[in-house]
């Protein structure tokens, strides 16, 4: 019988041929997306990075558009800090919805949110000037190094202290 499908199927018309394949390959992209929407659900660091790849980006690029449009009038650690803001802003609102799934009364959680990014503004702003003017390199590479540095204490610092309990 296997035998008999096999020639049904090669001697179908393109479409049924194509119809078969498409089916086939559905089957196993709903196994994957299965697989990856319980990754995603189960493995709050995953969700973790993929946030908080997407607000260093986000951050980043506030930054460096700080800098294009103002660096020549505003010094680049105003800038920095106009940095900061918007993007703990843009943090909070990801990490609460969809890294902790948090459903904690939110205003005392933006305090302590903020609390943990004040300690890395002031790590921020301590590191980035001995970068520039001690090993001379840019404001917006060393800027980049300096967010690099503080990530990894990031996500413990939240899951701890930021959204406790929540």
């Amino acid at each position: 019988m296997a035998t008999y499908q096999v020639a049904a199927v090669r001697d179908a018309p393109a479409s049924e041929r194509l119809c078969a394949t498409v089916a086939g390959r559905s089957r196993v992209n709903a196994a994957v997306s299965q697989g990856l929407a319980r990754l995603w659900k189960n493995s709050q660091r995953l969700r973790f990075v993929v946030v908080g790849v997407w607000n260093t980006l986000f951050g980043y690029a506030v930054y460096a558009l700080l800098l294009h449009l103002f660096a020549d009038r505003v010094h680049y650690l105003v800038l920095l800090c106009i940095a900061h803001f918007l993007a703990v802003a843009n943090a909070f609102c990801w990490h609460r919805s969809v890294t902790f799934q948090s459903s904690a009364h939110w205003p005392w959680q933006f305090v302590r949110f903020n609390v943990s990014y004040l300690g890395a503004l002031a790590f921020s702003v301590v590191v980035l000037p001995l970068l520039v003017t001690r090993l001379r390199i840019s404001p917006l590479v060393g800027g980049a190094q300096v967010m690099v540095l503080s990530v990894t204490l990031s996500y413990i610092v939240h899951k701890r202290f930021s959204f406790k309990g929540g």
